[in-house]
């Protein structure tokens, strides 16, 4: 936990004071800040449960480069990052759509873009249980994406919600197996 503080000081300490004043440049700052989110990704990656607290700053840190640096590259996945963590917060899934839908569509051809999409369908379905919501989202990922797993799984979810509540609950369980394989 001491090294999550650090890391995230150091990155807010970095972005906050003016590079010019301390003799860094813009590019430094930035790679500083790079170096700060790849850290802050590798402690996420080795959570098996979400620290809220943590999950907050991290996902504000991933918002935060997004902002500042407008046309880096990384953005499309620094929301989807931000978007997953949300995901996982209590009380943030609207967030969660907010940084999925973000990034599709300022990002609509990027190879995270389908998946953004279909993940903000799943949001309404898991955080919020509005499946009609979600379905639009799986509707939106087969039109637009038709070539894209994400479609397939899409199609797959629509049709689910014509079967049987029977059905339905042995689909949900083989997909949490899938899930935690």
């Amino acid at each position: 936990m001491i090294l999550l503080g650090v890391t995230l000081a150091t990155f807010v300490g970095c972005s906050n004071s003016n590079s010019h004043e301390v003799g860094t440049t813009e590019r430094e700052t930035k790679e500083i800040t790079l170096d700060s989110l790849r850290v802050i990704d590798g402690i996420l990656t080795q959570m098996k449960e979400m620290d809220p607290d943590f999950g907050l700053k991290a996902m504000g840190t991933f918002i935060k480069y997004v902002r500042k640096n407008p046309t880096d590259t990384l953005n499309p996945l620094f929301l989807y990052k931000a978007a997953h963590i949300a995901r996982n917060l209590p009380g943030k899934g609207l967030k969660s759509i907010q940084y999925f839908t973000e990034l599709y569509e300022n990002y609509p051809e990027h190879r995270l873009a389908p998946e953004a999409m279909f993940m903000a369908g799943m949001v309404w379905e898991d955080v919020y249980k509005d499946n009609e919501k979600a379905i639009i989202y799986y509707q939106m990922v087969i039109e637009k994406y038709p070539d894209h797993f994400t479609a397939i799984n899409a199609k797959n979810l629509i049709e689910m919600r014509s079967k049987s509540k029977d059905d339905l609950e042995w689909v949900h369980q083989m997909k949490q197996e899938n899930e935690n394989k």
